[in-house]
């Protein structure tokens, strides 16, 4: 059921942010070096802030890992839907553009499996701040795992939104 995890748009946006951030600094190399006798270690500095800024670029423009992990349930589309209960809240941290706030929680679970035991899931999920009172202690949750694999366990985004639409 695992599949790939990264749509076609988001593999594009991960390749060309790659590509690009490559492209910049043998670009940046090849002016230092034809330009001045630099040392090696501009060279490392320039590749090395380069790659950094390229990866955290890119990787805010990719879904969290839970969020894949639904996507690829959904679309596989052999995922069991419970309802679990909020045990435990943590604040992670906050993301903000322009137009969304939000903040990072990891939400440890209780979640009923077929045979009437309980386990507890660990997700670590982005959700938006006007909906954090749904995610408190003792609030119930909707989840979906995979029947193979309980620990493959994503929020069940249509019946737990985590965005305003």
């Amino acid at each position: 059921m695992r599949g790939t995890l990264l749509t076609g748009t988001e593999r594009a946006i991960l390749w060309g942010g790659i590509a690009a951030g490559l492209a910049f600094a043998a670009c940046m190399s090849y002016l230092m070096e034809k330009e001045t006798d630099s040392s090696i270690w501009v060279h490392v500095l320039i590749w090395g802030v380069t790659l950094f800024g390229t990866a955290m670029a890119v990787g805010s423009y990719l879904p969290d890992p839970e969020e894949r992990r639904g996507r690829a349930m959904q679309e596989a589309g052999q995922a069991r839907h419970v309802q679990g209960r909020i045990a435990s809240v943590r604040h992670r941290g906050l993301r903000e553009t322009e137009r969304i706030r939000q903040t990072r929680l990891a939400i440890t679970a209780i979640m009923p499996l077929e045979d009437g035991t309980e386990r507890m899931v660990e997700l670590d999920v982005l959700v938006e701040d006007s909906l954090l009172p749904r995610f408190s202690t003792g609030q119930h949750i909707d989840l979906m795992h995979d029947p193979d694999d309980p620990d493959f366990v994503s929020i069940d985004r249509s019946r737990s939104p985590v965005m305003v639409q």
